[in-house]
């Protein structure tokens, strides 16, 4: 995701930050009626990232050039 692993996207997207000029402050942890439910969004960003690597390794090697 733009050069970054989906865990580090995920970490920028969910941590709490405050607008510098309103003041506002956007917290991720209000979004979710559970607390344990970001804890679970974490895991499946986890489980998702060791899959597609698993993937990925399976796939064959390219074509080459002729």
């Amino acid at each position: 995701m733009n050069g970054r692993s989906p865990v580090e996207w995920f970490m920028d997207r969910y941590r709490i930050k405050r607008d510098r000029r309103s003041g506002i402050v956007n917290d991720p942890n209000g979004w979710f009626e559970n607390p344990e439910d970001l804890i679970t969004a974490f895991r499946r960003i986890v489980h998702l990232s060791a899959e597609t690597v698993r993937i990925v390794n399976t796939l064959p090697n390219p074509i080459p050039d002729l």
